[in-house]
Order: structure tokens, then sequence, then C-alpha cells
């Protein structure tokens, strides 16, 4: 398989905000079912690079406050998305690895290859996900972006044994999800008990 015979297209990519239960002793849960009155994120998704001989796919995520007043939001190590293995297979399948991690908690040169193996752009090591939280005070009108190369799983090479997932049938649509907690600028409501889910499905075509 050549990279160049995959292409990349952005088929959903969608938020909606939940409320956390407020009683500390029921068990913790996220109700996204229920209406949200006001409008508070919209996302932006785009394709930045098409996969080549030279560098892998690449999706740009943004995560806009379109509400009228000051938010802060408790993102994970890269702002916006930190979402990395897709949803349905727990990362067998494909990863969005930020390009940049200004705080170095994942070193991306360390993960994001420079040249393909075994006819894919592929992790190169797989990673564990720390977790310490980014607050952000977005205004109104604020974006938060980033660009995520998409890999997939290390190959033989790499693992020393074939990769977990059928690689030979790569076509199809990838989902990734993240959550992260919304609190009011101080001063505007205190703190809320409001969470924002994101989510963005790519199709990958093999021509």
């Amino acid at each position: 398989m050549n990279p160049t015979d995959l292409t990349i297209e952005i088929v959903d990519a969608t938020t909606v905000v939940g409320i956390q239960p407020d009683d500390p002793n029921e068990p913790f849960q996220i109700d996204y079912s229920v209406r949200i009155p006001n409008n508070l994120f919209a996302i932006e998704c785009r394709v930045i690079r098409q996969s080549s001989a030279e560098a892998p796919p690449a999706i740009e995520i943004g995560l806009r406050n379109v509400a009228d007043e000051s938010l802060a939001v408790w993102f994970g190590i890269t702002p916006p998305f930190d979402g990395f293995p897709d949803m349905e297979t727990g990362g067998q399948s494909l990863w969005l690895i930020p390009e940049k991690d200004e705080k170095a908690y994942i070193e991306p040169n360390a993960l994001i290859p420079t040249q393909p193996q075994e006819g894919l752009w592929r992790l190169i090591r797989r990673f564990d996900i720390p977790q310490p939280a980014t607050v952000i005070e977005m205004d109104p009108d604020e974006v938060v972006r980033r660009t995520y190369s998409m890999l997939f799983p290390p190959g033989s090479e790499s693992e020393g044994q074939a990769a977990t997932s059928d690689l030979t049938k790569v076509s199809g649509i990838y989902t990734f999800e993240d959550q992260h907690r919304v609190k009011a600028q101080p001063g505007k409501g205190g703190e809320s008990s409001l969470w924002v889910k994101t989510t963005v499905s790519v199709r990958i075509k093999r021509e």
C-alpha cells in the first residue's frame, strides 16, 4: 500500500453540552439528554493535509466560544482535543496525535514518524496519555485550535508483531470523542456543572 492511496475527509463534527448532577452523593455522570437553552461552543474542523509520501494526513480541530460571556474550560493536555485514539477500537485502528505540545507531555517528535512504515503512516510507539488539565479562559468568540496528525498503530517492525487491526482494510469512518468541564467566569454565575462533549468523525478512503 502507498500512503498516497488514501484520501481523508471529515464527515461529522459536533458539540453537545451536558449537566453533571450537583448531588455529591450521586455517582459521577454527565447527562447529555438535557437540552441546554443557549449554545456555548461551536466546533471548527478541516483537513489540513492529505496523506503523502512526505507527511501523514492531518486535520485541524478548533473550539470556539459562541456564548456572550467568558467561559473557563478544563481541557486536557493538548487543547482543544485530547481524544487521541478512535473510540470504537480504543486506538487499535487510528490515532490523532497533536503536532505541537507546548508543555511536552507527549513529545510529538517521538511519536510522529518521518517516513511511512509498511505502506502506512504509523505511530512510532504506543504511549500512556497523561492526565494533567489545562484551564483556558475563553472570551466570547475566542477559538482554541490545534493540528493533529492521523496515524495508524505501530506495525510489526516497531512492536515485534503484526498490528492488532486488519490494516489491509483501512477504509471506513473513524470517530473520536472528548469531553471537558466548563465553568462560568467568576462574577457571571459562578461555578456551573456544565460539560461539553466534542465528537469528530473522519472517513478514510482507499483509492
